[in-house]
């Protein structure tokens, strides 16, 4: 069994070749280990994915264009201490679930733009 110093100090190794490696590639996986995400939760979000993904095309299918209520739900589940824009952006980066992923970015996208015109206009 490894011992509590033995854990923290691979626990640092890996923290260093996080730095020097290339890791652009793979954004929501180094949110993953940076944010110290455990197995079991990493497991259960990407089943959650897996299935937001399925409410998705079938509301899609159905005719709905309106997917806000799903990021909200994406946003609710997300892990500790990962924020919503920054892992939609991730994930699309990785290609999980892109056509999801890109609808939330539009989404996100659209309410920043809303955003931004109310408040010029309070301006006024």
């Amino acid at each position: 069994m490894l011992k509590e110093n033995d854990v923290n100090q691979t626990a640092f190794h890996i923290r260093l070749l996080l730095n020097i490696l290339d890791v652009t590639q793979y954004p929501f996986t180094k949110m993953i280990i940076e944010h110290n995400i455990g197995k079991t939760t990493y497991e259960d979000f990407l089943l959650f994915l897996e299935k937001l993904d399925g409410e998705y095309r079938s509301q899609k299918r159905e005719g709905l264009l309106d997917f806000s209520s799903l990021l909200t739900i994406f946003s609710e589940k997300l892990p500790r201490g990962l924020t919503t824009a920054e892992t939609v952006q991730a994930l699309y980066h990785e290609s999980y679930y892109p056509e999801l992923m890109k609808e939330f970015i539009t989404l996100m996208e659209n309410g920043e733009n809303r955003k931004s015109r109310r408040i010029r206009k309070r301006k006024r």
